[in-house]
């Protein structure tokens, strides 16, 4: 956890001197590993690996079995943020954010108990319409698959479209799409079209999703998207 704060902070310092900043993102776990022929393998190299798909830029993530195993007088710059899905967990697992800058440390300390929730906000839902039919993707169903295999939450059936074309998360009070396709997906909203080629984007307010193909090319299988404050 040490070094995972001073890479930050040194990738930090050469931003404010780089004409081209740079930022990582960090997560990790702890656990036992099998090790062979110089990789290594096992369920707690499996938790790091999605506790890093899910960490964004200049982020630090990590798990229950760190925070079990770290001293109590560092616990006050980790800070538990969301429950999700791990693979091969039967139950949702408690993820942690360290808080590596001095004035998020800081305000850890004065302001917030490093396990207080934070304040009640509003609580937002994303629907998804698909041929009439809708999907709700929220804090509790946090997840959704769009693609042509028949696994997929909301299935489309085009050759353009990948059998895992992309997935539907809400993340930290935020609903990202992330494309996992070929021939990427087209966001159409009230900031203009947008193509994702093996990116995310931040879903805002209402408009459309074309898989594969753009708007024009592919009518019949638009997905509209509309987020809303839930009841």
């Amino acid at each position: 956890m040490t070094a995972a704060c001073e890479m930050q902070n040194a990738i930090k310092t050469d931003n404010q001197h780089s004409e081209y900043p740079m930022y990582i993102r960090i997560g990790f776990n702890y656990g036992d590993v099998i090790y062979e022929e110089g990789d290594i393998y096992g369920d707690a190299v499996n938790v790091a690996a999605r506790v890093a798909e899910i960490t964004r830029a200049n982020q630090i993530m990590t798990t229950t079995a760190v925070v079990n195993a770290l001293p109590l007088s560092v616990h006050d710059k980790i800070r538990k943020i969301l429950r999700t899905d791990i693979k091969g967990k039967q139950e949702q697992q408690d993820i942690f954010q360290v808080m590596w800058e001095l004035e998020d440390m800081g305000s850890t300390r004065i302001g917030m108990s490093a396990y207080r929730k934070p304040p009640q906000t509003e609580i937002k839902e994303l629907t998804l319409t698909y041929r009439a039919r809708q999907y709700t993707v929220d804090e509790l169903n946090n997840k959704l698959t769009l693609g042509r295999d028949d696994t997929c939450h909301i299935i489309v059936k085009n050759d353009f479209v990948s059998r895992q074309h992309a997935d539907v998360t809400f993340r930290f009070g935020n609903f990202i799409l992330s494309d996992r396709s070929s021939n990427g997906t087209y966001v159409r909203s009230g900031d203009g079209v947008v193509r994702l080629n093996r990116e995310d984007i931040k879903l805002r307010g209402t408009g459309y999703i074309s898989l594969g193909q753009p708007y024009s090319d592919n009518p019949q299988d638009l997905i509209e998207f509309s987020i809303s404050s839930a009841s």
